[in-house]
């Protein structure tokens, strides 16, 4: 694509940018459709429209929104040769959330929040703007133009205890115009005093106002820095690949490992400056030395809470999920019993005695009959064949008791209780037992009857 084209392609992008909702829209399509391609020159071609559309600070805030969006998709993020700072999205940290404090804030360097592996409520830094570089401190690279130097100094606290800093800092747009600085190309430069070298980070753009264009670090530590520009957009310096999540699923208090290969696109050894990224905030920050041979992993060993998690180093995405805890009794008292299950058995008897038999109680009549005590009867003396009539009587039949139906078990029978203070009933001889009583005597009374009456009857004859 000729440079009058790309630059006719990046003004169209910069319109559709700044016009309404539909217009924006189509100029993200524009963007995924390029990045969809299968080939170089389309690709290369998003690429020079994204580096000239937001080369006027005007356009910029905008247009890096836009690259952004067409980037959401994993595949077009791989596949857009811009630095990942420019087209991943981020969500600045809150000071009180996840361990962030705020540790300084100045003019240049509007402000530092640092996340610590434990409380350091005294924990702060020093920040002091300088005007040239300390002796001992190296030039910058050329092509560079400087904006402005800090040195920045930790206080009451060590380098083994930051887990990740996030700075924050502002440069003017009119800077920007008069010397020609792309708004992407702005880095802060840490001078590694170990090494006598300046090691860039990129900065992240973030925002803007009228004035100024604001952007984002995660620096490994604190040094002499400098904030810098340049007329053209810096290229990757490193590349992460093979995203490694271990594991990707699992309960609450277990640890993480999060890795990744890191190849050093340059011709000289350097320091990789990786950030991990959560659900698009900074959580960890690592430095590696990467020689130029083979490349070197990267290792994040990380504990979480309950949630689900989008990861992402460079510009590989994955996804990870921690499993709140169960919920529990408070203590023994509120643990459920359980209820044994009944046997057949167990069934029956209580089956059984869910119903109380009423006993019938004696009537008066029955109780007196058993007690009461039979007329005492004149016979005279018989003769020797009234004896032998009465002999051959037969003696009449005994009724069978009748027996109680049986129950299924051996469970007593619940009987009612009297009140209390009722008497005892009288004593007597069960209902059964008084009728074949009762019967036995009537019976005795007829045949002494029909003895005496044909007894008078023979007496008559003679």
């Amino acid at each position: 694509m000729a440079t009058r084209d790309i630059g006719d392609a990046a003004d169209a992008v910069a319109e559709l940018e700044g016009g309404n909702q539909e217009a924006r829209r189509e100029a993200v399509d524009i963007i995924r459709d390029l990045s969809r391609s299968d080939g170089a020159a389309e690709r290369d071609a998003v690429v020079k429209i994204g580096k000239a559309a937001a080369s006027d600070p005007r356009n910029t805030a905008g247009i890096t929104a836009v690259f952004r969006e067409a980037a959401q998709d994993p595949g077009i993020l791989v596949n857009m040769d811009l630095p990942q700072e420019v087209i991943t999205g981020e969500t600045e940290p809150t000071v009180g959330e996840q361990g962030w404090q705020s540790t300084a804030s100045s003019s240049g360097v509007e402000q530092i929040l640092t996340r610590f592996s434990s409380d350091q409520p005294t924990a702060r830094i020093d920040v002091q703007e300088i005007h040239e570089l300390p002796a001992g401190a190296p030039a910058l690279s050329e092509g560079l133009v400087v904006n402005s130097l800090f040195l920045l100094t930790p206080e009451n606290f060590q380098s083994q205890d930051v887990v990740a800093n996030h700075i924050r800092f502002s440069v003017e747009k009119g800077w920007l115009e008069e010397n020609s600085i792309h708004p992407w190309s702005v880095q802060f430069n840490r001078f590694d005093a170990d090494r006598g070298i300046w090691d860039p980070l990129l900065g992240k753009p973030v925002g803007e106002d009228e004035e100024r264009l604001y952007y984002m670090v995660s620096p490994p530590g604190m040094s002499l820095w400098a904030i810098t520009g340049a007329s053209e957009v810096p290229p990757d310096r490193f590349r992460a690949d093979h995203l490694d999540i271990k594991p990707t699923h699992a309960d609450v208090g277990r640890d993480f490992q999060i890795q990744a290969q890191v190849t050093n696109l340059t011709s000289e050894a350097g320091v990789w400056n990786g950030v991990l990224w959560l659900n698009g905030q900074v959580h960890a920050t690592q430095s590696l030395d990467v020689g130029t041979g083979a490349p070197e992993t990267v290792t994040f060993s990380i504990r979480l809470d309950p949630g689900t998690y989008t990861v992402r180093i460079g510009k590989l995405l994955g996804d990870l999920t921690v499993e709140a805890p169960p919920i529990r009794a408070l203590g023994p008292a509120m643990s459920p019993v359980p209820t044994p299950k009944p046997t057949p058995a167990a069934v029956q008897v209580q089956t059984a005695t869910q119903v109380p038999i009423q006993v019938p109680k004696p009537t008066a009549a029955a109780v007196q009959v058993p007690t009461a005590t039979p007329a005492a009867v004149q016979v005279p003396k018989p003769t020797a064949a009234a004896v032998q009539v009465a002999t051959a009587t037969p003696a009449p039949a005994r009724m069978p008791a009748t027996k109680p139906t049986p129950f299924a078990d051996a469970t007593p029978v619940p009987t009612e209780v009297p009140p209390a203070g009722t008497p005892p009933p009288a004593a007597g001889f069960p209902v059964g037992r008084t009728v074949g009583i009762a019967f036995g005597i009537t019976a005795a009374l007829a045949v002494v009857s029909m003895y005496l009456w044909r007894t008078r009857r023979v007496t008559r004859r003679r």
